[in-house]
């Protein structure tokens, strides 16, 4: 039995999300596909429902981490944060009366964005690229490249991911496209 996804089809997904945010390069395309390959290999939307971790999506994005871009970085940028709530069929929480506000606390918080990540592909797009986006650094026009700053600003050296395995991901991805 074959893979039940078709890798065209992630690819373009991926591509009109960015381009919709303004987030779009080939090299982002390309890192967020190797890297979804790597993480999960397109079969698991969830780390797992025990200690194992709260990791979610093809791109096992942490809602800390999306709550720590939405908190630290979003917030700043209301340009980009209106392009990703039409993206995602969000509501802009920043404009809501006063009143509203404590309700709004209780929706950002990581069991609300944990859901989010697994049931809004598109979300949990702009939350992976955000991680790469947020580092300084250009992403790599080489596969190697790219597996390298995935292993250090995705992965992280605490992370159990392997350059080699993402070298493999990719190779599949490039196979199959």
């Amino acid at each position: 039995m074959g893979n039940t996804f078709d890798i065209g089809e992630i690819r373009r997904l991926i591509k009109e999300t960015l381009k919709e945010v303004s987030l779009y390069s080939k090299e982002a395309v390309d890192l967020l596909l190797y890297t979804a390959m790597t993480e999960t290999g397109f079969k698991h939307l969830v780390q797992g429902y025990s200690s194992r971790g709260t990791a979610a999506s093809y791109f096992q994005v942490e809602p800390a981490t999306a709550i720590d871009h939405y908190r630290n970085y979003l917030l700043y940028r209301i340009g980009l944060r209106l392009k990703i709530k039409k993206a995602c069929k969000f509501v802009d929480y920043s404009v809501v009366s006063q009143k509203d506000k404590e309700d709004i606390k209780l929706k950002i918080n990581k069991s609300n964005v944990r859901r989010q990540l697994i049931y809004n592909i598109r979300f949990s797009i702009i939350m992976a690229r955000l991680v790469y986006y947020r580092d300084d650094r250009p992403i790599p026009e080489t596969t190697k490249g790219k597996a390298d700053m995935w292993k250090n600003v995705y992965n992280t050296n605490n992370g159990k991911g392997e350059v080699e395995d993402f070298l493999k991901a990719a190779e599949k991805c490039k196979e199959q496209l």
